[in-house]
Order: C-alpha cells, then structure tokens, then sequence
C-alpha cells in the first residue's frame, strides 16, 4: 500500500473517525484504524463493536485534488497515535507506505516515522454498507434540531440501557425523536411525507456523530434489523440498536394546567443561574419557583453557603397563587431546547408532571418537580 495525499485532507478524515474510536476496549483491534487504499479513494474504518464508522476519502472533489498518488492496499494502525503524528506534521502532503504487514513508513519529507502496524487481516470482521432504495433522507438542519431538542433528557446512567438513547420513530407523516431519563422527558418531530414506518432505539453517542458533521446537506438512514445506518456526507455509521420500552407521551402529559407562567426567556434563565449558585457542591440541587398574578421569584438554599431569591420583572402567570419545587439543571435545558425569547412554564399542581413549551407544538418538554 503507498499514499500520497494532502496533509489537510488527511487531518479532516482522521477527525472524523476518531469519534469512533473507544477509549479502552477487551479488543485491542479496536483501539486502531483500518486503512484501505483504492486507486480511487482512502477508506478509514473505525469501530468500538457496537458502533462503526467508516469515512472516505475521494481523490479528487470537483476541482480539488485530495490523493496525487494511490497504490491500494490495507493496513491496520493505531488510531490516537496515526492522529497525534500528522496533526505535528508542516508539509502539506504526506507520503505513508508499507513494507510489510508490520511496518509502516510515514514522511512529509521533513519528518520521517517507521510505525509499527499490524495484518489488516486481523481486523475484526464489520460489515457496514448501506441499501439506498430503502433509506430515508432527512435536512441535516432537521437533523440538528431533532437532536439539540431531545439529546439532553436522555440518561448518563440507568438500569434501562434504552433510557440513554433516543427513540427514533415515525407517526402522522413527522420524523420524531424522543428522550427520557424519567425524571424528565423531550420529543421534537419534524414534517416528512410519505415515509415507511420506522420505530428504534439508538445511542446518543452514535446520533451525536451524525449531527457534528459540518457542510452536508442531507442525512439518509435505515433501520435493519438490529442496527441502524446513517449516512452523512462520505461517511457511514452504523450502530446497535436498544431493546426496550418508553413511557407513553399522551399518558404523562398533563391534561389540565391551571397555572400557566410565561416568562422572558434570558432573565428566567439568567436568575436561575444567579440563586443556583448557593447550591453548588450540593448533590441534588433545588430551587423554588413561587408565582402569583404580581409576583414571580426564584428561590433557593443551602445550609453551608445560605439563601438566594430573585424577583423577575418581565412575566405574566394565571391561576391562584402557586409554589413548586424542581430541578434547576432539567428546567434549564428545557427552556434552552424551545430557543425562543418567550418560553411557557404550564403546571398541573404542585407534585404533578409540568410542561415547558413555546409556540412551537413540535418541541414539547415534561419535567418531574420535587416535593418538598
């Protein structure tokens, strides 16, 4: 295998694939890349065993010349350090060439490596391709808003391993996305006629990946069985899929909401973070949201720094006076997620499930309180 290609173009691919690289894995092979080289293009592959990535790298895009010399071949090199070396390197192309299945020459005629590799043939085997007629295509600008709404209710931990990812699934002829840790829970749906019906579960890690990709236009994926396919510019990526079950949305919803508190975006935000700072260091943080048709304040407390409250200025509530205690990191997200200068705080009683919306009815948002 010999590969002469432009240092740039290099860097970009290696930054794309090394999302997909484990931090630790049982499986060494896993901690590198699998390069192949065609007379036509750089493919790297990059697996943790349950998600897959795979870039290309064409040797020419329009008129700009990527790869001025291709002998194909294959070689398996270790990931962080193959990143490390050409992100040093000031040449403006690099050479990399193979003696042997074990070594590897890398130069940008300054600087010369003899890296250590192994038999490509020893790559676990993947499979990663996609079947175009049964894909579904979506704006990555959807994509992105799908994700950005939902991403950040889903759990870090749970003994529910479906819980940390989202549920992807089509309903009404609108792509939506929905996210719980339980305790909280985010759906965001876009228009899209005319799709098959699509119900699976996938990492946020792996939905991540798809949404960072910069200057696409569109996102296709298919669900098969069990795994799911994106494709994203020149690349693919392909991850197992979750077994489970999500709460209902229609029956945690609240039906009636009494008290409605619509408030100015930034100073709600701005004020949480000021009272919520009497709680750092706390293990689970509480604040109190007290309203009235005059009055609306924040408050919070700690017995080792003290009390905070703040009044706001910019809201207006309806309903009977009203206290209710929540989450001030889940309440925060929320609100972020409508991103709109006026968000709606809608509360069926004080230990019951809230809302959190704009004028947006795509974007809905369900927070547990705390009772206190």
């Amino acid at each position: 295998m010999k590969l002469i290609v432009k240092t740039g173009a290099l860097i970009r691919t290696l930054n794309e694939a090394i999302d997909a690289i484990p931090s630790a894995s049982p499986d060494p092979s896993y901690r590198n890349f699998l390069f192949t080289v065609t007379a036509n293009e750089l493919n790297v592959l990059a697996s943790d065993g349950n998600v897959t990535l795979k870039t290309t790298l064409p040797a020419k895009e329009g008129e700009t010349v990527n790869i001025l010399e291709a002998e194909p071949g294959q070689v398996q090199i270790s990931a962080h350090f193959l990143v490390d070396i050409v992100r040093k390197l000031e040449g403006d192309t690099v050479t990399l060439q193979t003696a042997d299945t074990s070594l590897l020459t890398l130069s940008d005629n300054r600087t010369f490596y003899k890296v250590n590799t192994l038999d490509a043939a020893d790559y676990p085997d993947v499979d990663i391709r996609m079947d175009e007629s049964t894909a579904v295509s979506v704006p990555h600008a959807d994509f992105v808003k799908l994700f950005n709404a939902t991403a950040f209710a889903a759990a870090t931990k749970s003994t529910k391993i479906c819980y940390t990812g989202i549920k992807i699934f089509t309903r009404n002829d609108h792509l939506i996305f929905r996210a719980t840790d339980v305790r909280r829970m985010a759906q965001y749906s876009v228009p899209m006629s005319g799709v098959t019906d699509l119900d699976f579960i996938v990492a946020v890690k792996v939905l991540g990946l798809v949404a960072r990709r910069e200057d696409v236009k569109d996102v296709e994926f298919q669900q098969d069985g069990s795994k799911a396919i994106f494709t994203v510019g020149s690349t693919l990526i392909q991850s197992r899929l979750f077994n489970g079950e999500f709460p209902d949305l229609d029956r945690v919803t609240p039906k009636e909401t009494p008290y409605v508190l619509t408030v100015n975006t930034n100073e709600f935000l701005d004020a949480l973070d000021r009272v919520t700072t009497v709680t750092q260091g706390a293990a689970a943080p509480v604040v109190t949201l007290r309203c009235s048709q005059d009055l609306c304040e924040l408050v919070a407390n700690s017995s080792i720094y003290g009390d905070a409250k703040e009044t706001l200025s910019d809201f207006t509530f309806t309903g009977d006076i009203f206290n209710i205690s929540f989450t001030p990191k889940y309440v925060s997200e929320a609100i972020k997620a409508q991103g709109t200068d006026k968000v709606t705080l809608a509360f069926a009683g004080t230990a019951k499930l809230f809302l959190i919306k704009s004028d947006d009815p795509a974007n809905i948002q369900i927070v547990t309180p705390i009772r206190s």
